[in-house]
């Protein structure tokens, strides 16, 4: 959500299915890409990353296509929905 904070650690390799995750998006086709915040599912032969937000599309990678598209895993998240004190 707009305002949340979210930290990652350079990691790319997922610990489970469903984590949050930077991943390279090539899906415009340029070689370098952009990178989004996506959650990650693993297939037997694709890479699988779905948004939370309903306007932003999701994709999927072979894994013979890109073998590391993961930058970094969600270790932490505060929301702005958390209220302390």
């Amino acid at each position: 959500k707009v305002g949340d904070l979210v930290v990652f650690e350079y990691h790319r390799t997922p610990r489970r299915d469903g984590q949050i995750v930077i991943a390279a998006d090539y899906s415009a086709g340029g070689q370098l890409g952009e990178f989004t915040i996506k959650r990650f599912k693993s297939a037997p032969h694709d890479w699988v990353f779905t948004s939370d937000n309903p306007e932003r599309p999701g994709f999927r990678y072979g894994r013979s296509q890109t073998s590391h598209p993961i930058v970094g895993t969600a270790v932490w998240h505060l929301s702005q929905d958390c209220h302390i004190g």
